[in-house]
């Protein structure tokens, strides 16, 4: 088993435990979709490039309702041509189509990114949502001092 190692999950355990269960999940949803946001732009540069670009434009990230976050070739429409690729072809117009490769000669390397990072993608979750705690002990501090 992979193991990982994060410098200030403790502290953020701590911290979280002092505030409302309903902060916790806003705060670590904020550094789950700051981490994802940062894997999509390292999967979409690994990517290779291509004359439509939408290889790149298919790796997205979704927030579930559960919490968690998706991030990959989300781009369904396009599974079809990527996982078998096409052969070349003349539509009836006389137009030629060009063939694509299978999805395993293309090579995206999403695990080599995933795997490359993943230390750094924990820890940033980590950070971020210490900032996001940060932000809202400032707000409630402001809250409960404003004199109105």
């Amino acid at each position: 088993m992979n193991e990982i190692k994060l410098t200030g999950a403790d502290d953020l355990k701590r911290w979280l435990d002092a505030f409302p269960k309903t902060v916790h999940k806003d705060i670590m949803q904020k550094g789950m979709l700051r981490a994802a946001s940062r894997l999509r732009t390292l999967m979409r540069r690994r990517a290779p490039r291509g004359e439509t670009g939408k290889l790149r434009r298919g790796i997205d990230m979704r927030r579930r309702r559960s919490g968690g976050v998706l991030v990959g070739l989300l781009g369904y429409t396009y599974y079809g041509v990527l996982d078998k690729g096409r052969k070349s072809y003349v539509r009836k117009s006389g137009v030629k189509v060009r063939g694509t490769p299978d999805f395993d000669s293309i090579g995206t390397g999403v695990d080599d990114v995933w795997e490359a990072n993943k230390e750094q993608i924990a820890q940033m979750i980590i950070d971020q949502a210490k900032l996001a705690l940060a932000r809202e002990a400032g707000r409630l501090y402001a809250l409960t001092n404003s004199r109105r």
